[in-house]
């Protein structure tokens, strides 16, 4: 069912059917990305070779070339390079978990070394590939608006709406909007679906008989790339203050690993007994039907109303 269910969700999702219908930079980065991906898995599945690791440079080369939505790329083959490792010296879970949140933690301290002191951003390894945060993004930092911390988190709950409406229905250039009725109801079947994942993943990393470490090395790999993509995405947000917000196209390349954890969460809440005759036949009527209302309700309106 997985084979059929995630390019299901991929095709079927209207915004990015919209962004692979139009010609620009987005496409390249989500195939890179994607391929990416595969090669990243391929390691714990028939293992490294020279060819592999060549290839990996390549595509992080190339998406680095780009588009700056895919600037977390090293950072992703960096996690899988350190989870290759542990798997092959036999680490226990809990050692690799403790390596990875290290890690976190040191980018975590480097994000924030930047925003409190932004100036170093100025002549730093940044600027490679032309990719200079201050030129961007005029920097006004919350602190110096005087903004307080409800108002801060306000700022994130706005970006985090204008993601989520841009991932489901804002087209074109954020013009075209489903109506926001719609856009409710998506959140409140999409948290579901999200307690769905929790529960899966608690099930594959805490039960003895959750899967295999191939399976949790996948998932590993697959959050991974969703947690990075996001930092790399909403970052701006620090700098630029409360005048932007990052639209869903930003996300587009990690949406297999974002396809796949929506369909796992489904999985987990179905009932058991009727996943294997059920469960697909549904998630692709109502993928259909979805796309169908967009297009007779929202798109056609707009463009011939």
């Amino acid at each position: 069912q997985f084979w059929l269910a995630i390019p299901a969700f991929i095709v079927f999702l209207p915004m990015h059917t919209h962004i692979f219908a139009s010609v620009n930079t987005d496409v390249f980065a989500i195939l890179l990305t994607s391929i990416l991906l595969f090669l990243l898995i391929s390691f714990f599945d028939n293992g490294a070779s020279r060819l592999k690791v060549v290839l990996v440079i390549c595509l992080v080369f190339l998406a680095l070339l780009t588009k700056r939505t895919v600037v977390f790329t090293p950072l992703w083959v960096g996690v899988t390079a350190i989870l290759y490792f542990g798997h092959h010296r036999h680490w226990a879970m809990k050692k690799i978990a403790a390596i990875g949140l290290a890690t976190s933690a040191f980018i975590a301290v480097g994000l924030g070394w930047v925003i409190i002191n932004p100036d170093v951003l100025a002549n730093s390894a940044i600027t490679l590939f032309n990719i200079n945060i201050v030129k961007q993004f005029p920097l006004a930092l919350f602190a110096d608006q005087g903004l307080s911390t409800l108002e801060v988190i306000e700022i994130y709950v706005k970006s985090g709406l204008f993601a989520f409406i841009t991932f489901w229905g804002n087209f074109g250039g954020a013009t075209t909007n489903i109506p926001w009725s719609w856009a409710w109801g998506l959140m409140a079947f999409c948290s579901v679906i999200a307690l769905g994942v929790v529960l899966y993943l608690f099930r594959a990393f805490a039960k003895p008989d959750g899967g295999s470490s191939y399976q949790r090395n996948v998932l590993i790999i697959f959050a991974a790339g969703i947690i990075l993509s996001l930092m790399n995405a909403f970052f701006p947000v620090l700098v630029a203050g409360p005048s932007w917000g990052p639209p869903a196209r930003y996300f587009f390349p990690v949406i297999i690993p974002i396809a796949t954890f929506f369909f796992l969460g489904a999985w987990q809440l179905f009932p058991a007994k009727y996943r294997q005759s059920y469960l697909l036949p549904l998630w692709l009527a109502a993928l259909i039907t979805y796309d169908t209302l967009v297009i007779a309700r929202v798109l056609l309106p707009f463009l011939y109303g």
